[in-house]
């Protein structure tokens, strides 16, 4: 890890705002991020703790999927997210190949912490059918390493080409920066399915859902898919008067919201 680190030569800043904004390219916690994913002793189920190497050790005993991957190890089988990692270990491509595109949901594009979208359209194939509260892997190429980060899908539905997620930057993030502020078209990007489990908003009954922060993706995804005749009110908090914009930027037409 500290190898990784002293690889990375600092470069000047430019700044937003007051804050100081990473310019676009590898620094220390992306190149972490991606050696992590390569150390044989880590965790790469961090719900179970299982290690890359006691993954590969199973696999080479004759474990073929997740499944007895997850009777073995116990991994893949509570939120979801090493999933596309042990199919990508057990030779199973989980990925799909996309064109990102994004738009600002912040106030003000200046803001150093600004809330994006990034929609990403599948270039072959169609989405499998999704459900509010789950989420996908994307995985970003940099520094010659996959690096992935995992957000929850806002407009879940049946068979879809386009996953849209929002992304909160921050300044000393592994992948938000790149993610919030380069060029799109230059970046290799890939998705997983739908992980995780989903939540339904069905009948006739009323929900409130508290909020804060990017955290307004999940109740995002609810309104998005829930029955007409239920009521749902959002109690929304954000970090900023950029934050509430956010809100009426996601659900233009459908929120009934309190923000404070």
């Amino acid at each position: 890890m500290d190898g990784c680190a002293a690889n990375f030569e600092k470069k000047p800043m430019k700044r937003v705002g007051s804050e100081p904004v990473i310019p676009i390219e590898p620094v220390p916690s992306t190149l972490v991020a991606a050696a992590r994913l390569q150390d044989d002793d880590l965790p790469l189920c961090v719900c179970t703790g299982a290690s890359r190497a006691s993954i590969c050790h199973a696999i080479r005993r004759g474990a073929t999927s997740t499944q007895e991957l997850g009777r073995q190890l116990g991994c893949g089988m509570d939120c979801g997210t090493c999933v596309p990692l042990l199919q990508d270990l057990l030779g199973q491509s989980p990925w799909f190949s996309v064109r990102a595109s994004r738009r600002n949901l912040s106030l003000s594009e200046e803001d150093p912490r600004r809330i994006v979208e990034l929609s990403f359209e599948l270039q072959d194939g169609i989405f499998p059918p999704c459900f509010a509260g789950q989420h996908i892997t994307v995985q970003i190429k940099l520094a010659g390493q996959w690096v992935s980060r995992c957000y929850t899908i806002i407009n879940p539905g049946p068979y879809m080409r386009v996953v849209r997620v929002a992304v909160r930057r921050s300044h000393a993030g592994a992948v938000t920066p790149w993610l919030a502020d380069a060029d799109l078209n230059t970046l290799e990007l890939r998705i997983s399915g739908p992980l995780g489990n989903s939540y339904r908003l069905a009948g006739s009954g009323a929900s409130v859902c508290f909020a804060g922060g990017i955290g307004i993706s999940l109740a995002a995804a609810l309104m998005h898919q829930r029955a007409d005749a239920h009521r749902f009110h959002i109690d929304f908090s954000g970090h900023s008067q950029g934050d509430l914009h956010v809100l009426a930027q996601l659900l233009p037409h459908k929120a009934a919201a309190f923000t404070k």
